[in-house]
């Protein structure tokens, strides 16, 4: 260490290979995060190099100084992300509120909607819609003629427009057919 204290780049070398795994495997075990390991143990042996005068054999060993240093430095680590998942998981739990209660009352709307309109339409809408099927392969898997199943697809959008009307621009009532190329 008193080669350190006085700038010996090679005995810095020689006690990092020497401790390094120590220093990374116990920031390992604390963070559960491989590269925030590395940060720590490059800060850990970072302020060794600056601050080598800080360490005092006296004490204790240096493996027992770079312990405690690398637990107190993936602490902070651990406690700061977790003020800040706290802080952004308060500001995402309001706006996922708001959002989840409209889609509750979007999806009751919609599910009243959908229970009066014909079975066949609600079938081929679900498939293509909600299944994400094509046309052609709505009819494929029901046996339905290709024409048919378009007929169907449109009416059935028809309805919703008509029972949905009221609805702000972008609604339910606005969706597009998701096959169908967006109009320019």
């Amino acid at each position: 260490m008193g080669r350190v204290r006085f700038g010996d780049e090679k005995a810095m070398m020689l006690l990092y290979d020497r401790y390094s795994r120590l220093v990374f495997s116990l920031a390992v075990h604390i963070l559960a995060d491989r590269q925030l390991a590395e940060d720590i143990t490059q800060d850990v042996f970072l302020a060794l190099w600056r601050n080598a005068g800080s360490f005092d054999s006296e004490k204790g060993s240096l493996a027992g100084w770079l312990t405690v240093v690398t637990r107190h430095r993936a602490i902070d680590v651990v406690r700061k992300r977790s003020r800040e998942y706290s802080e952004s998981l308060d500001l995402r739990t309001d706006r996922n509120a708001q959002r989840q209660i409209e889609i509750s009352e979007s999806t009751t709307r919609m599910n009243a909607v959908l229970s009066g309109m014909p079975i066949s339409q609600q079938v081929a809408l679900r498939l293509s819609y909600f299944s994400g099927l094509t046309h052609a392969e709505i009819s494929a898997e029901t046996g339905i003629p290709l024409g048919t199943v378009k007929s169907r697809i449109r009416s059935a959008l028809e309805f919703l427009r008509k029972a949905l009307g009221d609805q702000p621009s972008g609604s339910l009532c606005q969706s597009a057919d998701p096959h169908r190329k967006a109009k320019r």
